[in-house]
């Protein structure tokens, strides 16, 4: 959803004033709340594959997930450099 759609739909549903501006900051501030807990849950993920599979995949550990990568507020995984 756009961040002109957020808006629409904040002022809309709830009723109460807002910015393109102050969508952007709620996102960011909302990736930046989540970035701890997104990594732990991908280190949790791999390692738990990596002991289901017994042995180790290279390909997967080349995969970094973070909410802060993407352009629209969620999480998004992107190949680590």
């Amino acid at each position: 959803m756009s961040k002109r759609g957020i808006e629409e739909l904040v002022e809309d549903f709830f009723d109460v004033p807002s910015s393109l501006g102050s969508i952007s900051n709620l996102e960011q501030a909302t990736s930046e709340a989540v970035a701890a807990p997104v990594e732990e849950v991908a280190r949790v993920i791999l390692e738990g594959f990596r002991t289901t599979t017994k042995r180790r995949t290279p390909s997967v550990e080349r995969w970094s997930c973070s909410p802060t990568r993407c352009s629209t507020p969620g999480i998004a995984c992107a190949m680590a450099p």
